[in-house]
């Protein structure tokens, strides 16, 4: 499972791994690569700091409030050390060296993650360079939405939530113009609904090469159709992508992930062996906890 609460948890988690990837991505302006690496190790540390600045003090507001509701209103109401540590940890994200990092890295990543889909297509190279700019735009739309949220106080979130849902729908009208054939843009979204069924399967490689066991062909076509039909199957009660979630929200998702995670293994028990099954359910058991580090990220961040 892709963790799409990475509207916020990716907003600070990515952004380091950026910067780290980021050093391996060529420039043509090699002094300012190196200027740009040097800034990079500064800001990957700071914002290591201000997220663990930011789990830290959920304790101290909490100790704030109680104080506020026994004590008389002061004449200048203080702003809580959350919100300043929030406002810091934005402004240091937000920063036209981080966004060139930020688009590097996705750039690479998106041109990995669509590899198969730009093959079965043979564009030409214009075509293929536009279609990976249609893709970028729209994939930033969230990495954007997470710098907003860590700014907005939380009567706005929802409204920067459903301003996101229309801008993705937007992203997605200026490639189906640029399919400009319907069903090649349904194939583009039947691609694009799979994508976390693959990064699971890509999850799983490490584990099965440590014990030499990796996936045989056929395995790997029956294992993706077990994951795509029982996603497909399954009903979650809320979207996964929705950061305004409350705590009991995350609760059930967890629950009902962990029952997603069962249905899913039990159909593999028949496609793999004993071992890479146990790797599997291994994967399985760290993707789950990501999820829930993701969820306890966004309450410390946005305090739901």
């Amino acid at each position: 499972m892709r963790p799409i609460l990475l509207f916020l948890a990716g907003a600070v988690a990515a952004a380091g791994s950026m910067l780290v990837w980021t050093a391996l991505v060529p420039d043509p302006k090699t002094g300012e690569l190196a200027e740009l690496r040097k800034a990079g190790d500064a800001q990957k540390a700071e914002i290591d700091r201000q997220h663990l600045e930011i789990t830290a003090q959920t304790g101290a507001i909490n100790r704030l409030q109680i104080r506020q509701t026994s004590a008389p209103s002061p004449s200048a109401t203080p702003v809580p050390p959350k919100a300043n540590a929030l406002a810091s940890l934005a402004s240091l994200i937000d920063t036209p060296a981080m966004r060139k990092m930020m688009a590097a890295q996705r750039a690479g990543m998106i041109e990995d993650n669509y590899a198969d889909l730009i093959g079965k297509f043979h564009f030409t190279p214009e075509e293929r360079a536009q279609f990976l700019a249609l893709v970028s735009a729209k994939e930033s739309i969230d990495m954007d939405l997470g710098m907003k949220l860590l700014k907005a106080p939380p009567g706005e979130r929802q409204q920067l939530v459903t301003q996101q849902k229309a801008a993705k729908e937007n992203a997605d009208a200026d490639i189906r113009e640029f399919f400009n054939n319907d069903q090649d843009f349904a194939t583009y979204t039947e691609y694009t609904g799979q994508q976390a069924q693959r990064y699971e399967l890509k999850a799983l490689q490490p584990g099965l090469k440590a014990i030499d066991q990796p996936l045989t062909p056929a395995q790997e076509t029956s294992l993706m159709g077990v994951l795509q039909s029982t996603r497909k199957a399954f009903h979650f009660s809320a979207s996964q992508g929705d950061p305004t979630l409350s705590a009991d929200a995350q609760a059930r998702m967890l629950e009902e992930q962990a029952q997603l995670q069962q249905q899913v293994a039990a159909g593999a028990a028949a496609i793999l062996t004993p071992q890479q099954l146990e790797v599997f359910r291994k994967t399985q058991a760290r993707q789950l906890q990501m999820m829930k580090t993701g969820f306890e990220m966004s309450r410390a961040m946005l305090d739901h």
